[in-house]
């Protein structure tokens, strides 16, 4: 259902299709912790549990989906990234898809929406003024 709401001509659909597969990424890509329990029954400390294969691959086909998807229009590219920004704060996706998303997904969003400026501009060169009283 994700990958027709992705691909649909319609760009209401498509959108739900983005907030969908994020959500789907999220709850796949989930560190589920359980405790680690001693002979004393007390809590030592908390593991992960390892990622699937197979999970792990879902994950993987939904978002280059949507990196497709993304590619053909700016407002979706932004939808993703609000969406994914927000799922990625609270640092609870497992490393193999956070690597996945650094190597394919950040170089993008850098290349799209990030500008280094070679003009160093002093603050003598910007016009500043106060306004509504400030």
């Amino acid at each position: 259902i994700i990958r027709k709401q992705l691909h649909h001509s319609d760009p209401k659909y498509c959108h739900i299709g983005i907030i969908a597969a994020v959500v789907v990424v999220k709850c796949i890509g989930h560190k589920r912790e359980t405790p680690d329990f001693t002979l004393l029954g007390v809590m030592d400390q908390n593991e992960s549990h390892p990622l699937s294969p197979q999970r792990k691959q879902q994950a993987l086909d939904i978002l280059k989906q949507v990196v497709i998807i993304i590619n053909k229009d700016v407002d979706r590219a932004c939808l993703f990234f609000d969406e994914m920004a927000n799922v990625l704060m609270d640092g609870k996706i497992h490393n193999e898809i956070l690597d996945f998303i650094h190597d394919q997904i950040t170089g993008q969003f850098q290349d799209d929406f990030v500008v280094e400026s070679t003009d160093d501009l002093s603050s003598s060169d910007i016009l500043l003024h106060l306004s509504y009283g400030l």
